[in-house]
């Protein structure tokens, strides 16, 4: 269902090569010499380790990182990652070539939108978006598919959802 952007299926199979420290962003060269850039108060806002283990949100809050957050060093280890020491906390953040081709915002990598959808309650009927909320937490392939229908459609039923008060 999903379509990708010409250039992002060479950058998918592409490693990370180099890694440089800018003013307020962070470039990296991948191994097929294409280029991404990413922003440090993206980057650490939007840490993988930092997300919450059963609803997967961030558990800093943006507001709570400083204007001028930076790293003290950034660099690609043995498995090929993106290890960046944070300066004003000392938080390690890693991030792998996979998560970082998945999250590039930079000119040209960008996945292609899909068109929205106008529907009526009869044509949704048989398309409307379902899924199972502990199916598409444990399956990535699933709860991207029930994304992008989301966003085509604009309404989704999730069922099987943990009732906490």
């Amino acid at each position: 269902m999903r379509t990708d952007h010409p250039t992002s299926l060479a950058v998918k199979e592409a490693s990370l090569s180099t890694v440089r420290i800018a003013d307020r962003s962070l470039s990296i060269r991948w191994s097929n010499g294409s280029d991404s850039t990413f922003h440090f108060m993206w980057l650490r806002d939007n840490c993988p380790v930092l997300l919450h283990p059963s609803t997967q949100h961030r558990v800093v809050e943006t507001s709570e990182l400083p204007d001028d957050v930076h790293p003290s060093s950034a660099v690609v280890d043995n498995d090929g990652s993106l290890v960046i020491v944070w300066a004003h906390d000392q938080h390690v953040s890693r991030y792998t070539p996979t998560w970082l081709h998945r999250h590039d915002y930079s000119a040209g990598a960008r996945h292609t939108a899909t068109a929205a959808r106008t529907w009526t309650a009869s044509s949704i009927h048989d398309t409307l978006p379902k899924a199972s909320y502990p199916a598409i937490l444990a399956n990535d392939g699933l709860r991207a598919d029930f994304m992008e229908s989301f966003l085509t459609h604009g309404v989704g039923v999730l069922h099987d959802v943990p009732c906490d008060e």
